[in-house]
């Protein structure tokens, strides 16, 4: 295996932009979504919250999620645990920098960003709704933020590697 290759300048411009986008979000997109929880998701949700008698809210400190319980109304379940997570994080950043070192046309990057703030701000509405209109909007809320987002972010990968695998196999014929 040829290591030279693999060490040019576009690949160590694509690591610099995997480094940066590492230190973006730990210097500015996780404190954001901090604030943004706490500070203005967090007294938005508790009167509502406080108003719904299927609810309960759990104490907050200071992180970028906090914890709503489902109130049970058979005796013998109990009561489901949900945890609000702004969006923006892990599936956010994770499948960025792969998709930056992966897609060389930058295509897929763009389509991670607007798939991945459109399902966020559907996830958020979901949340909103499930604590204000019905419950069963939390768990559209938890079917966004569990399976929705990741899976269409991971599957943007998959199909990043799949599209080079083809473009390999074509060029070798």
């Amino acid at each position: 295996m040829n290591i030279s290759r693999f060490v040019n300048k576009e690949n160590a411009i694509r690591v610099v932009i995997v480094l940066f986008i590492a230190v973006l979000y730990l210097m500015a997109i996780r404190p954001m979504r901090a604030y943004l929880a706490q500070e203005i998701i967090h007294p938005i949700a508790q009167p509502m919250i406080e108003e719904n008698d299927r609810l309960r809210l759990e104490e907050h400190g200071r992180s970028v999620s906090f914890k709503i319980f489902i109130i049970s109304t058979d005796e013998q379940r109990h009561d489901q645990e949900l945890t609000f997570g702004f969006p923006f994080g892990f599936y956010l950043v994770f499948p960025l920098m792969l998709l930056v070192i992966f897609d060389k046309s930058n295509r897929f990057v763009i389509w991670h960003l607007i798939i991945h703030s459109v399902l966020g701000i559907f996830m958020v509405a979901f949340f909103f709704a499930g604590i204000g209109i019905h419950i069963f909007f939390l768990h559209l809320y938890k079917l966004t933020m569990a399976y929705l987002i990741p899976g269409a972010a991971f599957l943007l990968i998959l199909f990043v590697l799949l599209k080079d695998r083809n473009l390999l196999n074509s060029a070798e014929n």
